[in-house]
């Protein structure tokens, strides 16, 4: 029951609103979602999943240390580098056109696809803690 457990179950997710400036790092236990923009030299790090909703331009680290289902999701998805678990991509080319995408790993390597097309939580039955 989702709204049972909605009352005994604490936030995994820090949520910040703001921009994110080079040489700035911010740093959450779980999942992090930025209200905002993370310029060139921003870095942001979680143990789970990354959402900028606004341009990542910056660095993002999710997964910490080893968690091989997170991911990196972006309005504007322009990083300078992507790691998830330990699995580094760097050089990551810009989409052509203006769309929101996210990375994520698939056979020890990272893969960039078009958020709406993939839909990874429309195969989820129901809603799950991450």
């Amino acid at each position: 029951d989702v709204e049972h457990s909605w009352y005994h179950h604490q936030s995994d997710v820090l949520m910040l609103t703001g921009r994110v400036r080079s040489g700035q790092k911010v740093t959450a236990r779980k999942h992090l979602l930025i209200l905002g923009d993370v310029n060139p030299g921003g870095e942001v790090l979680a143990g789970g999943d990354i959402f900028i909703m606004g341009s990542m331009r910056g660095t993002a680290i999710a997964g910490q240390p080893d968690n091989r289902e997170a991911i990196v999701l972006a309005l504007d998805f322009q990083p300078t580098q992507v790691q998830i678990g330990k699995v580094v991509a760097a050089g990551l080319p810009p989409s052509p056109k203006k769309v929101t995408e996210f990375a994520y790993m698939e056979n020890g390597t990272i893969v960039v696809e078009d958020y709406l097309e993939a839909d990874p939580f429309g195969r989820l039955p129901w809603p799950q803690v991450r």
